[in-house]
């Protein structure tokens, strides 16, 4: 099966990190091949443009070449028969995370999908709480199925396009209304809309490097967001680790909490933790 990286000619050390993490998991029948990521803004490009419905702001150029990029991808590989593994290349691989996805992809409940994800970004502090106590009751190397329909959830850079999702999703992506948002949000009102199906692996199977903290879409105002929000995900995957950890959530510490808003902190960790007990 392949693994498919959407990685713009300029990124190179994009590309050298995440062929190093690929290289690094277990590959299990996986083949990784890059797709090289279409920039709009490029004078010499002349390939398709996104419509847009006049609802809603019109996307900026990286956002487009993004959407377009995911879309080449889906259309390159969906007559291809078999599921098909979609990145950014800003993901990063645990040893495991092949092995344990090639597992799901196996059995019956992979079937009822048409897009499995690896991980996306929790946007909800209360979500957040949920996703850390249900981490502490799974047992290693096994992972729950969350139903994406109603999350509020973003990103798009690790998923699998299962068969059956190849069947839908080209021509799905075609229409105005998808084109009109950016590539995740578009994504996500297909889902809620219920025209795919759609689950995320947890605890995640992948998360973002560091490079994922220097966005190529996302303009500065909304940085901040991502740099909590990805490191949430890198707190919940399978190759979560503390020590890594400990300098971003210091850093996060120092520039965003407050006394007052630590002091919520604590009472929401220990809300989150396994000592905690509802009434």
């Amino acid at each position: 099966m392949r693994a498919v990286y959407i990685n713009l000619e300029s990124a190179t050390q994009r590309r050298e990190q995440l062929d190093r993490s690929f290289a690094s998991a277990d590959a299990h029948g996986w083949e990784l091949e890059r797709f090289a990521g279409i920039r709009v803004a490029d004078p010499s490009y002349s390939g398709p443009r996104l419509r847009h419905s006049g609802k809603g702001r019109t996307l900026n150029l990286a956002e487009e070449g993004c959407y377009l990029s995911h879309r080449g991808v889906v259309e390159k590989h969906a007559a291809g028969g078999e599921p098909f593994f979609v990145l950014e290349d800003d993901a990063v691989f645990a040893r495991s995370s092949l092995a344990i996805l090639n597992g799901f992809l196996s059995s019956n409940a992979s079937e009822q999908w048409d897009l499995i994800f690896t991980d996306v970004m929790v946007l909800s502090a209360s979500r957040m709480v949920d996703l850390v106590r249900l981490k502490q009751g799974i047992a290693p190397r096994t992972v729950k199925v969350i139903d994406l329909v109603g999350e509020k959830f973003a990103a798009a850079s690790a998923y699998v396009v299962t068969r059956h999702g190849a069947k839908r999703l080209p021509e799905l992506l075609q229409s105005v209304d998808c084109e009109s948002r950016p590539y995740d949000m578009a994504l996500r009102d297909l889902i809620n809309r219920r025209s795919i199906r759609a689950c995320v692996l947890f605890p995640f199977l992948t998360a973002v490097g560091e490079s994922g903290n220097a966005s190529q879409i996302q303009d500065t105002a909304t940085s901040s967001a991502d740099y909590l929000w990805n490191t949430f995900r890198r707190m919940v995957w399978i190759g979560s680790n503390r020590e890594e950890l400990a300098p971003t959530i210091t850093d996060i510490s120092t520039h965003y909490v407050d006394d007052e808003v630590r002091d919520l902190g604590v009472i929401v960790a220990a809300m989150a933790s396994s000592r905690f007990k509802l009434k």
